[in-house]
């Protein structure tokens, strides 16, 4: 760990007197072992609270009204950018070589994974319109999957 070389989002101190002579404006910049710990606590609270019961939701809480799904989706985008704020961190906090850690390569390619689960999601292919008639034998009113769809949810759950 050193001083970083990527330039960082500044935070300014303004000391105001009641003579504007001797005011003075100094930029504060957070160590890096702050960054180090933001950066443990973002992918923490990520990866291991948020994601997890993002990921839970739709085994345990289905119900009629699709509230779990409004749920899941808010909690997959938070675990997303809280990835995102993590990743930054650790870019900024980086000096020489990036991924020249084994921690560094599977947290770059955990968080190309949590983009990607979020795009599939997002890329949720509807149900077939509920039909008053089946042909396959289910009540009436199911609303049916189409190919596209059983293969989504397949990829969906195990991605």
């Amino acid at each position: 760990r050193g001083s970083s070389p990527h330039p960082i989002v500044p935070s300014f101190k303004v000391f105001i007197s009641p003579d504007a002579e001797t005011s003075t404006v100094e930029e504060i910049k957070p160590s890096v072992d702050d960054l180090f710990y933001y950066h443990a606590a973002f992918m923490g609270i990520g990866w291991f609270i948020i994601s997890p019961v993002a990921s839970l939701l739709p085994r345990y809480f289905k119900d009629s009204k699709a509230r779990w799904l409004r749920a899941h989706i808010r909690l997959q985008v938070t675990c997303l950018v809280f990835t995102c704020v993590g990743l930054a961190l650790a870019v900024e906090m980086t000096t020489g070589e990036h991924l020249d850690t084994l921690h560094a390569v599977l947290g770059v390619v955990g968080s190309i994974f949590v983009f990607v689960q979020v795009l599939n999601g997002f890329a949720r292919p509807p149900k077939l319109p509920k039909s008053a008639s089946t042909t396959d034998g289910e009540s009436e009113g199911v609303k049916q999957k189409t190919i596209l769809r059983l293969v989504w949810e397949q990829v969906h759950r195990w991605s």
